[in-house]
Protein backbone atom coordinates (compact mmCIF):
# COMPACT_ATOMS: atom_id res chain seq x y z
CA UNK A 1 0.00 0.00 0.00
CA UNK A 2 2.93 1.98 1.01
CA UNK A 3 4.61 1.94 -2.79
CA UNK A 4 1.02 1.91 -4.50
CA UNK A 5 -0.63 4.45 -2.48
CA UNK A 6 1.56 6.93 -0.45
CA UNK A 7 4.47 7.95 -2.05
CA UNK A 8 3.06 8.35 -5.64
CA UNK A 9 1.35 10.83 -3.85
CA UNK A 10 4.04 12.34 -1.72
CA UNK A 11 5.71 12.48 -4.65
CA UNK A 12 5.70 16.13 -5.19
CA UNK A 13 6.29 17.56 -1.98
CA UNK A 14 9.16 14.97 -1.74
CA UNK A 15 10.19 16.53 -4.83
CA UNK A 16 9.58 20.16 -3.56
CA UNK A 17 11.57 19.63 -0.64
CA UNK A 18 14.95 18.49 -2.30
CA UNK A 19 14.25 21.72 -4.47
CA UNK A 20 14.34 23.90 -1.68
CA UNK A 21 17.05 21.20 0.53
CA UNK A 22 19.50 21.71 -2.57
CA UNK A 23 19.01 25.15 -2.55
CA UNK A 24 19.62 25.97 0.62
CA UNK A 25 23.09 23.86 0.65
CA UNK A 26 23.90 25.23 -2.83
CA UNK A 27 24.38 28.36 -0.83
CA UNK A 28 25.49 27.76 2.34
CA UNK A 29 28.54 29.93 2.98
CA UNK A 30 29.36 29.08 6.72
CA UNK A 31 29.01 24.98 7.24
CA UNK A 32 31.87 24.40 4.31
CA UNK A 33 34.50 26.61 6.14
CA UNK A 34 34.04 24.13 8.71
CA UNK A 35 35.34 21.29 6.28
CA UNK A 36 37.18 22.72 3.99
CA UNK A 37 40.66 23.62 4.99
CA UNK A 38 42.88 23.61 1.77
CA UNK A 39 43.69 26.21 -0.97
CA UNK A 40 41.65 25.41 -3.49
CA UNK A 41 38.73 23.65 -2.08
CA UNK A 42 35.89 26.34 -2.63
CA UNK A 43 32.22 25.22 -2.94
CA UNK A 44 30.47 27.72 -5.21
CA UNK A 45 29.63 30.36 -2.71
CA UNK A 46 33.28 30.08 -1.30
CA UNK A 47 34.54 30.56 -4.59
CA UNK A 48 31.97 33.92 -5.39
CA UNK A 49 33.59 35.19 -1.68
CA UNK A 50 37.25 34.81 -2.90
CA UNK A 51 36.46 36.41 -6.40
CA UNK A 52 34.80 39.27 -4.27
CA UNK A 53 38.32 39.89 -2.25
CA UNK A 54 40.16 39.85 -6.08
CA UNK A 55 37.94 41.75 -7.90
CA UNK A 56 36.10 44.05 -6.01
CA UNK A 57 38.07 47.62 -5.41
CA UNK A 58 36.37 47.89 -2.12
CA UNK A 59 38.42 45.00 -0.82
CA UNK A 60 42.08 45.85 -3.01
CA UNK A 61 40.61 44.50 -6.35
CA UNK A 62 41.10 45.99 -9.75
CA UNK A 63 37.73 46.58 -9.77
CA UNK A 64 36.28 44.34 -13.12
CA UNK A 65 33.18 44.16 -11.94
CA UNK A 66 32.59 41.84 -15.57
CA UNK A 67 34.26 38.50 -14.09
CA UNK A 68 32.48 39.08 -11.07
CA UNK A 69 28.96 39.31 -12.42
CA UNK A 70 29.81 36.78 -15.14
CA UNK A 71 30.90 34.17 -12.23
CA UNK A 72 27.10 35.08 -10.45
CA UNK A 73 25.35 34.24 -13.51
CA UNK A 74 27.28 31.12 -14.32
CA UNK A 75 26.71 30.22 -10.63
CA UNK A 76 22.80 30.40 -10.34
CA UNK A 77 22.71 28.12 -14.08
CA UNK A 78 22.86 24.84 -12.01
CA UNK A 79 19.82 26.07 -9.73
CA UNK A 80 17.60 27.38 -12.79
CA UNK A 81 18.11 23.85 -14.06
CA UNK A 82 16.78 21.90 -11.29
CA UNK A 83 13.85 24.21 -10.76
CA UNK A 84 12.94 24.01 -14.40
CA UNK A 85 13.25 20.26 -14.17
CA UNK A 86 11.23 19.96 -10.89
CA UNK A 87 8.98 22.52 -11.45
CA UNK A 88 5.38 20.45 -12.35
CA UNK A 89 6.29 18.65 -9.17
CA UNK A 90 6.43 22.35 -7.82
CA UNK A 91 3.20 23.11 -9.58
CA UNK A 92 1.46 20.18 -8.45
CA UNK A 93 2.27 19.97 -5.09
CA UNK A 94 1.11 23.53 -5.17
CA UNK A 95 -2.20 22.56 -6.58
CA UNK A 96 -2.62 19.28 -4.24
CA UNK A 97 -2.49 21.65 -1.03
CA UNK A 98 -5.33 23.88 -2.06
CA UNK A 99 -7.61 20.79 -3.12
CA UNK A 100 -10.63 19.61 -0.68
CA UNK A 101 -11.40 15.80 -1.64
Amino acid sequence: MFWRIALPMAKPALIVTFLFEFKAKWNDLMTPLIYLHGYHQYTVPLGLYDLLGVYSPSAGGQGDYEWLMAAFVISTVPLLLIFAFGQRYFVRGITLQGYKG
